[in-house]
């Protein structure tokens, strides 16, 4: 069995298939963190800057937080006044709680399912809101 054409093109096409293989599996974890990860948090940390902008209003004129579980979630945003569209829900728990030094922490909680389906990374956004308004810190915390 000699080098004919036909033997060296089937090797170039092998050797460039396990190429792109190669490089798509090195690349894949920021690709997917690119296209699928970002996007989905991103709506989530929106919607947990949107509760807290609401949040700090009702302090302002009610003089507390109102706190949540992840099972009251949707009814309090939609009590707030929150777009309901754009509630990622399908991805992410989101609840409120009131820490020892008054301030309120919101979080935006990965499900489990949508962690295991590769759908979004396993981390949470936090958002602590000082007790006389703003928010003190925010950000993803793995």
């Amino acid at each position: 069995m000699g080098w004919n054409g036909k033997n060296r093109m089937t090797v170039a096409v092998l050797v460039v298939l396990a190429i792109l293989i190669a490089t798509a599996g090195v690349f894949m974890p920021d690709i997917r963190g690119q296209l699928i990860f970002k996007p989905r948090q991103g709506r989530a940390e929106t919607m947990v800057m949107q509760i807290a902008a609401r949040e700090n209003r009702l302090r302002m004129g009610e003089g507390h937080f109102d706190t949540f579980a992840p099972a009251q979630a949707a009814a309090h945003a939609r009590a707030l006044g929150l777009d309901m569209q754009d509630w990622p829900g399908e991805d992410f728990l989101f609840d409120a709680s009131l820490m020892p030094d008054n301030s309120l922490r919101l979080r935006a909680l990965p499900r489990p399912d949508s962690v295991r389906d590769l759908k979004i990374g396993a981390q949470m956004f936090v958002a602590e809101l000082a007790p006389k308004g703003g928010v003190n810190r925010s950000g993803w915390y793995p």
